[in-house]
């Protein structure tokens, strides 16, 4: 899956998820790599919870498999060198909006980002 999401060209990887996976399914697969990103980054399991709108157990489930070393492909492609620095830098705004202290949905931080770049 990985291989999937690193090597193929955007368009090939849009009409993979699009044939495979429902809607709410690919939302989920961002909610769990954004999940494993933030606790990479330290982030209280709460505000991680509260944001994504997961449940606490799920998220303290995540951070002992991140912990235990379980997602290090996945850690490893959410860096610079591995999902390029635009995608980071996406990532970091998204995860500083959402950890600002400000209530704020992932989609809402999304928004508000995407409302800046125009």
């Amino acid at each position: 899956m990985l291989r999937l999401l690193v090597d193929s060209h955007h368009t090939v990887r849009r009409a993979v998820y699009s044939e495979l996976l429902t809607g709410v399914e690919r939302v989920m697969l961002a909610k769990r790599i954004l999940m494993v990103y933030l606790l990479t980054k330290n982030a209280p399991v709460r505000s991680i919870s509260s944001h994504l709108k997961v449940s606490m157990s799920t998220v303290q489930r995540y951070q002992s498999h991140v912990r235990n070393g379980s997602y290090t492909t996945l850690a490893g492609w959410l860096t610079p060198a591995g999902i390029g620095k635009r995608v980071m830098n996406f990532l970091d705004e998204v995860a500083s909006e959402i950890l600002s202290g400000e209530h704020m949905t992932v989609s809402r931080a999304l928004r508000r980002r995407e409302g800046r770049s125009k």
